[in-house]
């Protein structure tokens, strides 16, 4: 099971963050629901409340909070460089 182990973010809706040289950190929803998108992929990646996923590539990533804030967990260093 998931748990949240990296620095907490709270996005308000329609809002987003962005963040840069992420490949292997992890992005938790710990509430709400979020989209993740990383430039140039054609994936769409929704995560409600408890699910994660670990960014695969160097992309630029975007996480936008749908329906009322969102609360999010970013686990992992990224990749520097």
């Amino acid at each position: 099971m998931w748990r949240p182990e990296g620095r907490s973010l709270t996005i308000a809706h329609q809002r987003s963050h962005r963040l840069l040289r992420s490949r292997g950190r992890r992005i938790g929803c710990v509430e709400g629901v979020v989209w993740v998108t990383l430039d140039r992929d054609e994936r769409d990646i929704v995560l409600d409340g408890g699910e994660f996923f670990v960014v695969d590539c160097d992309a630029p990533v975007l996480i936008f909070a749908l329906r009322g804030p969102a609360v999010v967990d970013i686990a992992g260093a990224g990749r520097h460089g």
